[in-house]
């Protein structure tokens, strides 16, 4: 109700802009109009097909990973063909300062460990879980790690075909279920990327005390610059 009321103020604020509940009800495009999506992976087609088809759109870019599977991409991507419209899949995060600050440290000093930081201050309570397990039903890794897997991908270099060793830190990983569903509340494991590479490492919990979204450099024992922890 909070945000509802801050964007009614807002609107009021701003006749100059056009708010709407539906591409149909804006006015006829004098120019390439875009679409900026990024809603739930599970609606992304859905608001994809009608920025296209009612909103006339000429280009999108479009949250990743865009839909919940290969097929829903395809789909998608032969609606854009059809109509000749231009799309942009990204990840705005990639480019962040704490993102890009801790890559930048870690090539100064190659030996340096990456950690990927993620949490949420989700109560830990039975009820709360389930109702939280229900909603990301894609689970731990596809919901809740995607984000840190795709800074990793395009900063780091992680691949599904290079991926050599993966390690779990059993006393920083918790498998629960809740609302008679079965997910990790949360997980640590390190990673080695590819052979001859860094170790890359990712740390998450749906249940800290704060919000979290961060990347964590290390250095060797040796060396006697700072630990810094850069996020949001």
């Amino acid at each position: 109700a909070t945000g509802a009321g801050h964007l009614r103020s807002y609107a009021c604020q701003h006749p100059e802009v056009v708010f709407t509940t539906a591409w149909r009800d804006l006015p006829c495009a004098k120019g390439p109009r875009v679409a900026i999506i990024a809603v739930r992976t599970k609606d992304a087609p859905r608001y994809f097909e009608e920025a296209l088809v009612d909103g006339g759109c000429t280009h999108v870019y479009l949250e990743k990973p865009g839909a919940e599977t290969i097929e829903g991409l395809q789909q998608m991507e032969q609606l854009a063909k059809a109509r000749g419209v231009r799309v942009a899949v990204g990840y705005a995060r990639n480019l962040s300062s704490f993102a890009l600050g801790a890559q930048s440290l870690a090539q100064a000093a190659p030996p340096a460990m990456v950690s990927m930081l993620h949490s949420n201050a989700t109560p830990r309570h039975d009820e709360i879980l389930a109702e939280c397990f229900c909603r990301n039903s894609e689970g731990f890794f596809k919901n809740f790690w995607c984000h840190d897997f795709a800074m990793a991908m395009s900063l780091y270099g992680l691949r599904a075909d290079t991926l050599c060793d993966v390690e779990v830190d059993r006393t920083q990983t918790a498998l629960e279920t809740h609302g008679g569903r079965t997910d990790f509340v949360s997980c640590s494991i390190s990673c080695l990327i590819a052979p001859g590479a860094r170790r890359l490492s990712f740390w998450g919990t749906r249940c800290w005390d704060r919000d979290i979204v961060g990347t964590e450099v290390v250095f060797p024992a040796e060396d006697r610059r700072a630990r810094p922890c850069l996020g949001d």
